[in-house]
């Protein structure tokens, strides 16, 4: 662990170097689990964090756990309004929500730059104004900002300033605010409302009284007290990043009557790696929090071009993103190979190729070799479908698309019939579904229905279906009169 951010009191005895896991043991053998709060980036290590903790749980005193302290930020910050808020809390809403929001917001705006001439915003434009509006959110930035921006730049007569875009994005801000109303709250609104409900607004007097433990006003520690009253310390780990207003609400976590420690894995002495958490560091020492670096230092040398460097693990520590000088390690040489390759799919199978013959060959497990992307999504698909062809068992930590779900699939594949009209090609790639099993009863037996036969049979008879052609009544229909045919022949 490189950098530690904390405030006092001290709650561990461990030194606040150490990583979580030495942290949570810790907590296990003096059991004091239930007086801590654990806060971590994702829902997929809050995941592996829960698993691992029930397990050395149960090992110590072969009894499960109940009531684990784990929380993602964007949890802990939902918990801490519902307490705050009780029934008046809004409602936190998804990102497609949000989108959906927006789109209804740009219905009811003017927005003469962007909409022009057409009474309606492209989705493509809906999504980049999108990615403007939320990451303004995230920065921190309000509409009354914008409109403090536009009345400067009324003034300013170089022309630095597009006026007629701002505004559109101003009026775009101020529509979705406005749609959000005091039901509905996207995260960034929701953690905005739950840190001014502990602290009040976040302005220079505030963060002056943050720095002055001593001055703080009572009610900002009762509050703290009044929500978490068991706790004595909050952990939060592997967060690579903290948006502004998650900032603000660090600052006052800081200000909590328990201990409170961010562990970062950040160094300046790592150059541009993870550089972004400066600023957060920075902020957070600001408003009161102590800071202390368990990094060892990094011997530098000189000239980077002689025969002896620094050893490799902290050249590339410091060098790996270099944009500094043109400098080069030669004793990667060995270690290092580039290949060029027609498309990604000889690309993934070259890998492959190269993980089977690492592991059967040089004995080298599995879990030892790591495979990164610079772009994980393109690729997830292909590793997941070549490595299983050449028998090798992987863990690809990409989100598995819902839209190439086999279950998503055959769950939109039905409502697709009843959309449409039951065309044929819907039926038929529903009933192809290994999640569904259609059966009939027919003389006392039960018998699963036929999809090859009954498509089969649709294309004889030209049953295309569709709404515009009678839809289910069209097919139930030409059947019938195709039975009531064989059997009037057959007799």
């Amino acid at each position: 662990m490189a950098y530690v951010l904390y405030s006092q009191p001290q709650f561990f005895r461990a030194p606040l170097g150490d990583s979580l896991d030495m942290i949570l043991d810790e907590a296990l053998t003096k059991d004091t689990l239930d007086k801590i709060l654990v806060l971590l980036p994702t829902g997929r290590r809050e995941r592996y964090v829960r698993r691992m903790l029930v397990g050395s749980k149960f090992k110590r005193s072969q009894r499960p756990v109940a009531g684990l302290p784990l929380f993602t930020l964007e949890k802990f910050v939902l918990e801490c309004s519902r307490r705050l808020l009780g029934p008046r809390q809004p409602r936190l809403i998804s990102e497609a929500y949000s989108l959906a929001l927006l789109e209804e917001a740009a219905g009811k705006a003017q927005l003469p730059f962007f909409k022009g001439t057409q009474k309606e915003l492209s989705n493509a434009a809906l999504r980049r104004l999108g990615n403007v509006i939320f990451g303004l959110k995230e920065d921190g930035v309000s509409p009354q900002s914008l409109r403090m921006d536009l009345e400067e730049a009324a003034d300013d007569d170089d022309g630095g300033v597009d006026r007629a875009r701002l505004a559109d994005i101003a009026e775009l801000f101020e529509a979705y605010e406005s749609a959000l109303g005091d039901k509905l709250a996207d995260y960034v609104r929701l953690l905005q409302l739950t840190t001014d409900c502990i602290g009040g607004k976040r302005d220079t007097q505030t963060l002056q009284i943050l720095k002055s433990p001593d001055s703080l006003p009572l009610a900002i520690v009762d509050r703290w007290q009044e929500l978490w009253p068991d706790k004595q310390a909050i952990i939060l780990d592997g967060f690579s990043e903290f948006k502004k207003p998650e900032q603000e609400f660090l600052a006052l976590l800081g200000t909590a009557h328990f201990h409170t420690r961010i562990l970062l894995d950040y160094s300046a002495k790592n150059g541009p790696l993870f550089a972004n958490l400066q600023e957060t560091v920075e902020h957070l020492q600001d408003v009161g929090f102590r800071a202390v670096s368990s990094d060892a230092a990094i011997e530098e040398e000189a000239d980077y071009r002689a025969a002896e460097h620094l050893p490799e693990v902290s050249y590339l520590r410091r060098w790996l993103f270099n944009t500094e000088q043109e400098i080069h390690h030669e004793g990667f040489n060995d270690n290092v190979m580039v290949l060029a390759l027609p498309n990604r799919m000889e690309e993934v199978r070259a890998i492959a190729r190269l993980v089977k013959h690492l592991a059967q060959e040089q004995n080298i497990p599995l879990a030892d070799i790591v495979i990164v992307m610079r772009q994980p999504q393109i690729y997830s698909a292909l590793f997941r479908e070549i490595f299983n062809a050449y028998d090798v068992p992987s863990n690809v930590t990409d989100r598995f698309s819902m839209a190439k779900s086999p279950v998503s699939i055959a769950v939109f594949a039905f409502l697709d019939v009843a959309l449409n009209g039951f065309r044929r090609q819907d039926v038929h790639r529903a009933l192809q579904s290994p999640y569904a099993r259609i059966t009939r009863l027919e003389r006392g037996r039960e018998l699963e229905l036929d999809a090859a036969n009954l498509y089969s049979v649709a294309l004889r008879l030209r049953i295309s279906g569709g709404a515009r052609r009678g839809g289910a009544f069209a097919w139930v229909s030409r059947l019938e009169k195709r039975i009531d045919y064989l059997k009037r022949r057959a007799a």
